[in-house]
């Protein structure tokens, strides 16, 4: 099918365009294949992705060993849904999951797999936490302006009959809020930061890093005091690694470093690193109550993800993986900053850690400006989902370090053009 012909299919039948994302109204090209941090479209023209699924393909387009694996894996029959029974595969995953990830952290924790949505494992977290402290309330924090809120509610209205759940089974503290707080001065139930009542809450809910509105990295002192605040109220502690797991920060887990054990933490959403669906749930042995708890049962066993999944998480034995992640990370933060230096004065600010980043631009139309300069030039980025005047860069964790380069250099040239002018 030709270009033009793609492009009519689009432009003329409303359902599609209405389904498209708005991304897809701006960029013309039809994308038809793609291997790395590669795409190419239906002309043959080469574009360099910085968005990386948006986030769902940590080890980009098609990554080689991923590829091999799952078709070794269909050659031999394996299956692709196991309806419910436990697989060969799963047993795999789970090993890989403790002797390279978890082992060498010293991180004892069971291993539980949800229902494949976010909703459903955040609904099984706070579920048990609930279960194991005999308290409703949830303190969810940070300062995202999307808010898990409406996204556990739903599910547990759908859970149960009659939709017992109340938006005042949650609470939201805002990052900049706690951080001046005093922690060890304050008494739980005379919060006064904001109206929280009298009931300690079951659990508090944190991103160590949250990518998709202030680009927010919480300290290690600053989660170590959270869980010392948590251990003191005898809540939970459930640290949800959507945005900054699987090497986003440049650790496996955004919260490495800090000290701090979760007694619950979910693991990053990109876990398979091909964009297939995946959610697991690390529970702390001490807590596993989930045994006669109504959970978001399945009858989906995500065998592909499984697969794609052990290869991904192989490559974190491998030292010059991470090596080369370091310094990758360290050119991104060098380039950035040479950005922000050659632009005028307050023109733009750099954001973000790792392999996330941001460039904040002072409105809108010049990030979409960028946007739409950097992909005549042959590099796609995208803006956050809330913070539109953020120009976001996430390069997948396997980009070559020549390609990064490139990348950033068509990006310098977008944001000095755009913005200088």
């Amino acid at each position: 099918m030709t270009f033009h012909r793609i492009n009519d299919i689009f432009t003329t039948s409303s359902s599609l365009l209405e389904a498209s994302s708005n991304r897809c109204r701006r960029l013309e090209a039809a994308i038809e294949h793609g291997v790395g941090s590669e795409l190419f479209d239906v002309s043959g023209r080469r574009y360099i992705d910085f968005t990386c699924g948006t986030g769902g393909l940590s080890f980009g387009h098609n990554l080689p060993a991923m590829k091999a694996a799952l078709t070794e894996y269909f050659l031999a029959d394996g299956i692709a849904d196991g309806a419910g029974f436990r697989s060969a595969s799963r047993a795999v995953f789970m090993q890989t999951l403790e002797e390279i990830i978890l082992a060498p952290r010293k991180l004892n924790y069971k291993i539980h797999v949800p229902a494949p949505t976010r909703a459903n494992a955040l609904h099984d977290a706070l579920s048990l936490a609930r279960r194991v402290t005999g308290r409703r309330r949830i303190a969810v924090v940070g300062e995202a302006k999307h808010c898990r809120i409406p996204l556990i509610l739903d599910v547990d209205e759908a859970e149960k009959p009659g939709g017992q759940s109340r938006s005042s089974d949650f609470v939201r503290l805002p990052y900049s809020h706690l951080q001046s707080h005093d922690f060890d001065a304050v008494d739980f139930k005379n919060f006064d930061i904001i109206d929280i009542g009298n009931e300690a809450p079951a659990a508090f809910l944190v991103d160590a890093f949250e990518a998709r509105d202030l680009m927010q990295h919480a300290s290690p002192e600053w989660l170590l005091r959270l869980e010392e605040l948590a251990r003191r109220l005898g809540a939970l502690l459930i640290v949800d690694e959507n945005s900054g797991g699987m090497g986003a920060t440049g650790e496996f887990f955004a919260f490495e470093g800090s000290g701090i054990r979760p007694d619950i933490v979910l693991l990053s959403g990109s876990l398979s690193g091909f964009g297939l669906p995946i959610e697991v749930v690390l529970i702390h042995p001490g807590i596993d109550q989930f045994e006669d708890l109504e959970l978001s049962a399945t009858s989906v066993e995500p065998n592909l993800a499984f697969i794609t999944s052990n290869v991904g998480l192989r490559l974190w034995q491998d030292a010059s993986f991470q090596a080369e992640l370091r310094g990758k990370i360290d050119f991104l933060d060098q380039s950035l900053t040479k950005i922000v230096s050659l632009l005028p004065a307050g023109a733009a600010s750099a954001r973000g850690i790792g392999m996330v980043r941001g460039l904040a631009t002072q409105d809108r139309r010049l990030a979409l400006l960028i946007i739409q300069r950097a992909y005549e030039n042959g590099l796609l980025v995208e803006t956050f989902w809330e913070e539109k005047e953020v120009v976001k860069i996430a390069p997948a964790l396997t980009m070559p370090s020549s390609l990064l380069a490139e990348a950033m250099l068509v990006f310098t040239q977008a944001a000095f053009e755009v913005i200088s002018q």
